[in-house]
């Protein structure tokens, strides 16, 4: 279970999340239940760019292990009405997080373009 609020701004958000997840009880292994929580936001920079950045944080789930730590950063843009690519990357703290990583993300919308494109309007 988890709560998650923001708050808008004019061209920001910012955003909180905390939570906590039961693991439950597999055979052979001893898992924590753990709490988490996540803060950061977004910023749009121009009507087809927005930036973010997050805090997350989420106890280790095995005894005797670093809890995850992680910032990671975005910076999106949209190409046209159905398709926006987004460009990322994270860096983490501890032994149990990842040390960094990235990626490009490439998103589109397949519904039906609206009414009033089909109809030159």
């Amino acid at each position: 279970m988890q709560v998650e609020t923001y708050r808008f701004f004019d061209r920001f958000t910012l955003q909180g999340l905390a939570g906590y997840r039961l693991r439950g009880e597999p055979p052979g292994i001893d898992l924590n239940d753990v709490f988490l929580a996540s803060v950061g936001g977004a910023f749009r920079a121009s009507p087809k760019t927005q930036l973010g950045l997050y805090y997350d944080y989420r106890q280790a789930a095995l005894s005797g292990f670093d809890d995850i730590q992680e910032v990671s950063g975005y910076a999106s843009f949209r190409l046209n009405e159905n398709w926006r690519m987004q460009f990322y990357a994270f860096a983490g703290f501890g032994n149990n997080s990842p040390d960094l990583g990235g990626g490009i993300l490439v998103t589109t919308d397949l519904r039906q373009t609206r009414v009033s494109d089909r109809h030159g309007h």
